[in-house]
């Protein structure tokens, strides 16, 4: 909770009976979730579920990235992966490029153990990478959903791939950043 109070929330939900606020980070004003941002209200069903008297073995998440600032996605996929550290089962769903570059990243972090007990930053202290942050177990499966001119979709499973390290290899995404870099070259008239 601390975590998404501080990287994801910069505030905290408060529920007292029926009505629940959001108090952004050094206020006293609280703001009914409904006039909250749409990411807040993303975020509540995670703050209710971590304050669940059931402890929850597995989180179904479709479009983690909704109303997600790419930075926020950044930080999402820490939260994930602690939670997954602590024992949750996680299936989610992303059309981000954003999201799986950073999973990607922290997972070949994790698996080449550079990082240590003592937290790792980037750019000057505004990326900081901890332990907790990289996910501890192997047993992960990605899969790549891709639309066929049928109107079916074909389900590959991705490979890890560790020679060389470059971990998964997403095409689409990859499809789609070179589409739009070529698009810019053609744009500033750059060949």
């Amino acid at each position: 909770i601390e975590f998404v109070n501080e990287h994801l929330l910069e505030g905290a939900l408060d529920e007292q009976g029926e009505v629940a606020t959001y108090i952004p980070q050094n206020s006293d004003i609280k703001v009914p979730l409904y006039l909250a941002s749409s990411m807040i209200n993303e975020l509540d069903p995670i703050i209710k579920m971590l304050t669940d008297r059931n402890r929850t073995s597995m989180l179904f998440y479709d479009e983690i990235e909704t109303s997600l600032h790419p930075l926020k996605q950044l930080e999402m996929v820490k939260l994930l992966n602690r939670l997954n550290n602590k024992g949750i089962r996680i299936i989610l769903a992303t059309h981000s490029d954003t999201f799986v570059t950073k999973m990607n990243n922290l997972l070949l972090l994790a698996r080449s153990h550079k990082i240590g007990e003592q937290p790792v930053s980037i750019h000057d202290g505004k990326v900081e990478i901890c332990k907790e942050d990289l996910l501890e177990t192997e047993d992960i499966h990605v899969y790549q959903f891709i639309n066929k001119n049928n109107g079916r979709s074909e389900v590959k499973e991705l490979e890890f791939r560790t020679a060389p390290m470059i971990g998964y290899s997403f095409e689409l995404f990859e499809d789609s950043s070179t589409s739009l870099y070529e698009e810019t070259k053609l744009a500033l008239g750059i060949e």
